[in-house]
């Protein structure tokens, strides 16, 4: 038999073999129950979600009291009444919302169950957080690039429990630096610190966070050297870089530390007696070099040490003779082979010169050239100073025993006899000076006048008060005020002359410093003295400090004694002169000063009484005006910075209120007054027509805003009462026993005034 045939026929008898079955057990026994257990299932669904109906449990018991578990697919399904499948199930009972009854039924038994679909629910989010823990990277050096965020997890939250993941590049997450949107993760690492970055997703931020330290890394060392150090030396000079020489380490942030390991060198030679740096002339490269740590910078500075001359030393050795008798006629020559040695720093030079080379010249012991043929007017030791590039060194001769060849020196002429000098002139001029040597007789020489211009030729020496006179701008240095006698003395051949000149030294300008003195002042304060100003005059030559008894001051152009009048009138900057032979000045400040406080022409207020509580009265906004009174009589009113003993205005009555300011007092009265609030009427008299009205029954009873209920009298007081109209119903029986009703205005007086 065919093979496909074959399984055909097995499947068909097992179909024949179930559908007695199900046959057999219908016949032989009844089912008595239908259960379908629909706990399996949600009641409650979105739009969209799916039904499994594959979760029921669906049996079926009989009347043997036997159960079987009924296949879904045995079943038939009813949605509203209209029959589907288990697989549309998943999706047709959510299509739509609104209550669904689904029923299931089996031969003739049915079951439902009520599912109610609403709208598909959207989660909203309700926070963002970090998740931090397999983030890779968390420091960076200043400056690095390709900084990544490469495990961060960004997590919001939904409906306050729901979390799911967000894409760090999703288009509503911005990453934050602090308050800083994070465009360029580079930004982070652009300067050194501990950055907390956190997301802000939609309108949350996160709570938590990430701390990513960026580290300060070295860029450099930098040698700064001053432009102001010395680098041009003489020979043996110390060379000193104090102050002037730096050096700083810099890093990738820019942020700077000293270095302070700075050290020199010459070549591979390290310096560190600088004294010994210049011992020869010529240039050299001195090295600077800053370490810190493992890291240094080197700068070269170019040096210069010139050489220069130290000195010169005289040698007379091959000088035919150094001694001499008084009279002879001598001349350079006759000190031929003299040598003069240049002695420099470094002695790598050497010149050696004569009394006649350039340059070298002989002076005597004032400084003055010499006159070789007054070496011999007098005996003794005599001294030649050589000069040769402002050094000197000397030689002596030896004149034998003799006296001046002169008989007498006379002043013939003298500058500046009829005028006296002003200290401190430095075109000072002798030239109208002459002196008379008269020589003596065995000497055979003429007279001779000798004038200024030719003194240095001549050997003649100046002296200023006993010291030598190499200067003439000296004379007119005096130290003293006023007029000073300065003696000059003319010195030639062992003889002298001399003459006085007068020199001034007046005041030019005073200056005043009032730094220790007291120059804050009251109007109308008394002032003593103004003891602790500092005066200092210029004087044509010098300065000079005045003593304050040889003052005078000065108010204007007017001379006071009484220095109060200083004080007359109030000053921000009232100017003090002070005159010793010119004038000075200072500022001296005058203030006015209170002395009181008033008000203005309102002091008497009255207001209503007010219950709120901590009620006040308020005096400025009803016109009080307050003035501080000052010393001079002016007034300025006060704006702020009082105070009010007492501005409640909660009961009844007059007092007195103190104003307070500046440590002053003032009053003011404020009367405070009760408030009639309302009246009633009671006792109303029924009337009898054509009785004599009489209302002494009436009875007004006022209600006050302090002072509650009071009775209160019905007729017209004083005029100064506060008066209320007030109507009432009033009863008049007529002789016939008739009702009737009139309106009767009357007036009703309130006790108390308002």
């Amino acid at each position: 038999m065919n093979k496909k045939v074959l399984i055909l026929i097995c499947v068909l008898v097992v179909c024949l073999l179930s559908l007695s079955l199900v046959a057999c057990k219908g016949g032989a026994y009844e089912m008595k129950e239908f259960i379908v257990d629909f706990s399996k299932i949600a009641n409650e669904y979105q739009v969209g979600d799916e039904v499994d109906l594959g979760a029921l449990k669906i049996t079926a018991s009989f009347t043997d009291d036997t159960t079987e578990t009924i296949p879904l697919d045995k079943v038939n399904i009813y949605l509203d009444g209209v029959e589907i499948t288990a697989e549309q199930a998943l999706t047709k009972i959510t299509e739509t919302t609104g209550s669904k009854t689904l029923e299931i039924e089996y031969s003739t038994f049915k079951k439902s169950f009520v599912i109610t679909v609403e709208e598909k629910h959207v989660p909203v989010l309700t926070g963002v957080r970090l998740d931090t823990t397999n983030v890779t990277t968390a420091s960076y050096d200043v400056g690095a690039t390709g900084v990544s965020l490469a495990g961060l997890k960004v997590i919001g939250i939904y409906d306050q429990t729901i979390e799911q993941e967000v894409a760090l590049d999703a288009a509503d997450l911005k990453i934050l630096m602090g308050e800083v949107i994070v465009t360029d993760l580079d930004q982070i690492a652009a300067t050194v610190g501990d950055k907390t970055i956190k997301v802000r997703y939609g309108t949350y931020e996160s709570e938590n966070s990430l701390i990513i330290t960026v580290n300060d890394v070295f860029d450099k060392i930098v040698i700064t050297v001053d432009p102001t150090l010395k680098t041009a030396y003489k020979v043996g000079d110390t060379f000193s870089a104090a102050g002037k020489i730096s050096a700083k380490e810099v890093m990738k942030s820019g942020a700077e530390s000293a270095v302070t390991d700075i050290k020199y060198f010459v070549g591979d030679v390290e310096v560190t007696d600088f004294t010994s740096l210049f011992a020869s002339k010529g240039s050299l490269t001195l090295t600077v070099k800053a370490t810190k740590g493992s890291r240094f910078a080197t700068k070269d500075i170019a040096l210069t040490a010139e050489n220069f001359i130290t000195g010169i030393q005289v040698d007379t050795a091959d000088v035919e003779t150094l001694n001499f008798v008084a009279g002879d006629a001598l001349t350079k020559e006759d000190f031929a082979g003299t040598k003069v040695n240049v002695v420099y720093a470094d002695a790598s030079d050497n010149t050696v010169l004569s009394l006649t080379s350039d340059g070298v010249s002989c002076l005597d012991a004032s400084g003055n050239p010499i006159n070789f043929t007054n070496l011999t007017n007098t005996a003794g030791e005599k001294t030649v100073v050589v000069s040769y590039a402002g050094k000197t060194a000397s030689f002596t001769i030896d004149v034998a025993d003799g006296e001046s060849a002169l008989d007498s020196l006379t002043i013939q002429s003298r500058p500046y006899a009829s005028r006296t000098l002003t200290a401190g002139d430095s075109d000072v001029d002798f030239s109208d000076l002459v002196v008379k040597a008269v020589w003596k007789d065995e000497f055979a020489k003429a007279d001779e006048d000798i004038a200024f211009a030719d003194f240095a030729a001549n050997g003649v020496s100046l002296f200023m008060n006993d010291e030598p006179l190499t200067d003439l701008a000296n004379v007119t240095k005096v130290s003293n005020e006023g007029e000073n006698t300065v003696t000059i003395a003319v010195g030639y051949n062992g003889k002298t002359a001399s003459f006085t000149l007068s020199v001034y030294n007046g005041v030019t300008a005073l200056a005043v410093d009032a730094t220790g003195a007291k120059t804050s002042y009251l109007l109308d304060e008394e002032i003593d003295d103004f003891s602790g100003i500092v005066v200092t005059a210029t004087l044509n030559y010098g300065t000079k400090t005045i003593a304050y008894a040889d003052l005078e001051f000065y108010d204007g152009d007017t001379k006071v004694t009484d220095l109060s009048v200083f004080t007359n009138a109030a000053s921000a900057a009232r100017v003090v002169r002070v005159k010793h032979g010119a004038f000075g000045q200072f500022t001296i400040e005058v203030n006015d000063y209170v002395v009181g406080i008033e008000t203005g022409a309102k002091d008497n207020f009255v207001c209503d009484v007010d219950l709120t509580p901590n009620a006040v009265y308020d005096f400025v906004a009803n016109g009080l005006e307050l003035f501080n009174v000052y010393y001079s009589g002016a007034k300025i009113a006060i704006t702020d910075g009082y105070t009010f003993s007492d501005r409640t205005i909660g009961v009844p009555g007059t007092k007195t209120v103190t104003i307070t300011a500046n440590g002053m007092t003032d009053t003011v009265t404020l009367t405070v007054n009760d408030v009639l609030e309302s009246i009633a009427v009671s006792n109303i008299p029924v009337l009898q027509y054509g009785a004599t009205v009489n209302f002494t029954s009436l009875t007004v009873t006022g209600t006050y805003r302090y002072g509650g209920a009071k009775n209160v009298s019905i007729l017209q007081g004083d005029g100064e009462s506060f008066l209320y109209d007030v109507s009432f119903a009033l009863k008049v029986n007529d002789e016939f026993d008739d009702l009737t009703q009139l309106e009767l205005n009357t007036i009703a007086q309130a006790s108390g005034v308002r």
